[in-house]
């Protein structure tokens, strides 16, 4: 296998992950931990800040998994502005 066929392969493969573990509303659960040197799942939450992130690091990828899971990114965001109150 050549080293373009293997990078092709690991973005696959990567794709394949964070598709399987993004959540139909389009976000990531995140965990947080007390401490540093022995991580638990203390506290399990959502956050838009990671999806953001993922979203802009998947744009340059001109693959469909990339794309439906930027898609869903981008809804879970526009659904998370309807959500906010202005005060």
């Amino acid at each position: 296998m050549s080293k373009a066929e293997n990078i092709e392969r690991s973005i696959k493969a990567g794709l394949g992950f964070i598709g399987r573990n993004q959540l139909e509303n389009g976000g990531f659960i995140s965990y947080c931990s007390q401490d540093q040197n022995n991580f638990t799942h203390d506290k399990e939450y959502e956050t838009t800040f990671f999806p953001s992130l993922t979203g802009l690091a998947l744009k340059e990828i001109e693959d469909e998994t990339a794309r439906k899971i930027s898609l869903k990114i981008i809804q879970m965001a526009l659904d998370s502005k309807k959500q906010l109150v202005v005060i």
